[in-house]
């Protein structure tokens, strides 16, 4: 039977089970399932060391045996593996420990030459069998390449950075998953940003990796639904939804949702979860108060940008705050008849100020987003005053079209915090996210690496790096540098996580600092985001609390020596 064949046999299940309550719920499959016997990881990896090693080779990390071995006796894996713990390796194996014939290795396409490289490297300290090719995410999404799978054949296929396949209904998801169901080709997801929001965001790929021993419920399935409900950040649910998955916490011998998922889900075989990474060294983040430039205040106290445009959306509002923030925005360029321009400028002001209000001061449930409102408005259900200046709207907004043009307004953020940090007398990696931003810090004199660069490490000057290009798979910044200044403070955890880790890893021998340039609240609001998103994932630091998946994260476990951001 075929992975899509047994998870459909699964869920009819589970239907019939609505109708027979005695019958057994997914909550039943996931608490019979069993728990992980496995060795000590360092009895794995010696083991594996000496059966795979070459004379003279590096031995196996401690989590680098454990999953090797849960592969090569059969239960599949899921790795749940961050930074610096050694997934390459991992992936370059698991063909080996599969007895695999054609292994595919999935990762970032900017960072296929590296993999291939690290193949060649590890060739040399161990018997890797099949030699595994290697495929770009971004070859799966070309419209010439869809049957680009079929073509090369695997019989195994290992994701690196998996979060890339976490969209189920995106084109290059949708060619993994229905290849591994119509071949009966394995499946080996790896990724330490598994998730930061949703239980929704990664039941797909382990159901396609461990079919019936997955320890979630089937996406697709009325219990997935529910237990989003109840496991997932910022959702409410009912206590007939907990009821559902009593069995789990009876299990776990808790009360608390997301710590009896905590346990099963590490329980499971196949499962491995990089729990606590021992760096040895310190790591300590400061924020770095800069002025607030006056065009964020401005957009703080009005909701307008520099070239007068009014926001409605929330979204809107804080990506244009961040930008402002550190000394640019995206200006919107009207192109039309001049002579509509005007009166299309003030039309949409009307308009858009009459949809802030009624959203800030009006909302009630089922009405409380800018969307909702128009579809209201489009009802009929409205004051006269609206529905005509929404008319008026309609008539006019396709004559003038807008054209986002980025536009710099001044160095004075990326200077101020360029000085604060020290960062032309004491080297430092400087992360920036917007081209923009790198090419001002270019002409202010850092040497910068952005899309299509290789970074050149010198531990003697800093550098500019762009945190969406290199913030992840770059090795060997470690070993060049200690100190950080992020620019540009990011709302994502999995960014975080991924670019703190590029020095916060084993190889360092110095303390980690970590400075962020912090020049208004939506960078303070980017932040705390972010650090309530990787509490969901790996808990507050405490005992009590590990989270959903019970991967710290360095964003929470690190010292904040200034300020209670965290």
């Amino acid at each position: 039977m075929g992975v899509r064949a047994k998870i459909e046999a699964a869920i009819a299940r589970e239907r019939k089970a609505a109708e027979r309550p005695e019958d057994r719920t997914q909550v039943d499959r996931i608490v019979d399932l069993d728990v992980s016997a496995y060795p000590r990881p360092e009895v794995c990896a010696t083991a594996l060391t000496q059966a795979w090693g070459r004379e003279g080779g590096r031995p196996l990390l401690p989590l680098q045996g454990l999953a090797l071995w849960a592969l090569l006796h059969g239960d599949g894996l899921v790795g749940i593996i961050g930074v610096g713990w050694g997934k390459t390796l991992i992936a370059i194996l698991a063909g080996r420990a599969r007895q695999a014939r054609r292994p595919l290795i999935l990762t970032r396409s900017k960072l296929v030459p590296q993999m291939r490289r690290n193949i060649e490297e590890w060739r040399r300290e161990y018997f890797i069998g099949a030699k595994p090719r290697v495929l770009g995410y971004g070859m799966l999404s070309s419209m010439r390449k869809a049957r680009i799978l079929e073509e090369l054949s695997p019989d195994i296929i290992i994701a690196d950075e998996a979060h890339a396949l976490k969209n189920p209904k995106s084109a290059r998801t949708g060619r993994v998953l229905d290849y591994v169901a119509a071949s009966g080709c394995e499946f080996v997801p790896m990724t330490g940003s598994i998730s930061s929001r949703s239980i929704q965001d990664y039941a797909h790929l382990m159901e396609y990796a461990l079919t019936v021993r997955s320890p979630v419920p089937f996406s697709g399935s009325m219990e997935l639904e529910i237990w989003s409900a109840v496991l997932d950040a910022g959702t409410t649910y009912t206590r007939a939804d907990l009821g559902r998955i009593a069995p789990l916490l009876e299990w776990a011998g808790t009360d608390e949702p997301r710590e009896a998922f905590r346990l099963r889900l590490s329980s499971a075989p196949g499962i491995v979860v990089a729990e606590d990474l021992s760096v040895p060294v310190a790591l300590n983040i400061e924020v770095i108060d800069t002025p607030t430039p006056p065009e964020a205040k401005a957009l703080a106290d009005t909701w307008e940008t520099p070239d007068g445009t009014q926001l409605v959306d929330t979204i809107e509002y804080f990506r244009h705050g961040r930008t402002l923030s550190v000394g640019f925005y995206n200006r919107i360029e009207l192109r039309g008849p001049d002579a509509l321009i005007e009166e299309w400028k003030d039309t949409r002001r009307a308009w858009n100020a009459a949809l802030r209000n009624a959203v800030e001061y009006l909302s009630r449930p089922g009405r409380d987003t800018p969307g909702l409102w128009v579809q209201a408005v489009e009802e009929g259900a409205c004051t006269a005053r609206m529905a005509n200046l929404y008319a008026a709207w309609c008539a006019i907004r396709d004559e003038v079209r807008q054209v986002s043009i980025p536009e710099w307004l001044s160095d004075a953020p990326l200077t101020d915090a360029l000085d604060r940090y020290e960062v032309f007398d004491r080297p430092a990696l400087v992360w920036y996210t917007s081209p923009l931003v790198g090419r001002a810090l270019e002409r202010m004199g850092l040497s910068t690496y952005g899309r299509g660069t290789e970074p050149r490490l010198d531990s003697k000057r800093s550098i500019a790096v762009s945190a969406l290009v290199h913030g992840t798979g770059w090795d060997g910044a470690q070993y060049a540098y200690n100190r950080n200044l992020i620019v540009e403070p990011f709302a994502s955890p999995d960014l975080w996580e991924q670019t703190i880790g590029r020095t916060h890893r084993q190889g360092q021998e110095r303390d980690v600092e970590v400075g962020v340039a912090c020049s208004s609240f939506f960078q303070r609001h980017a932040i705390r985001s972010a650090v309530a998103a990787a509490k969901y994932i790996g808990g507050d630091g405490t005992e009590n609390d590990r989270g959903t998946l019970g991967t710290r994260q360095r964003l929470v476990y690190a010292t904040w020596v200034t300020g209670d951001l965290a």
